[in-house]
């Protein structure tokens, strides 16, 4: 998510030509960043954990097939091979450094 944000969703907006659809987009990011931090602050014991996860499962399903339909579209229509090979080795770095950061590998 954070590489999205980072790379792939700038690149949107600056060059795009549909903004309303990458800030919607951006939105849904934080929606669920706000979901996802509730639950890792509400108890696995807590009778609203499993409806939150159930909402973040919800959200990301949406979220994911919106980027498959509308925003890769639209990065198709501006991205040429070479600057997908740059944003693709941008965002693995992004992620590689996140996932050194939260310990994961």
């Amino acid at each position: 998510m954070e590489a999205e944000q980072e790379v792939f969703y700038p690149y949107l907006l600056a060059h795009g030509e549909d903004r309303v659809l990458v800030l919607h987009m951006l939105e849904e990011h934080r929606a669920a960043q706000n979901v996802l931090k509730e639950l890792e602050n509400t108890g696995i014991d807590d009778e609203i954990w499993l409806p939150r996860l159930m909402l973040l499962e919800e959200m990301l399903e949406h979220h994911i097939k919106r980027e498959e339909e509308e925003a890769f579209d639209l990065a198709k229509d501006i991205l040429d091979e070479d600057l997908s090979d740059e944003m693709t080795r941008q965002f693995e770095d992004v992620e590689s450094s996140s996932e050194a950061r939260s310990g994961r590998f």
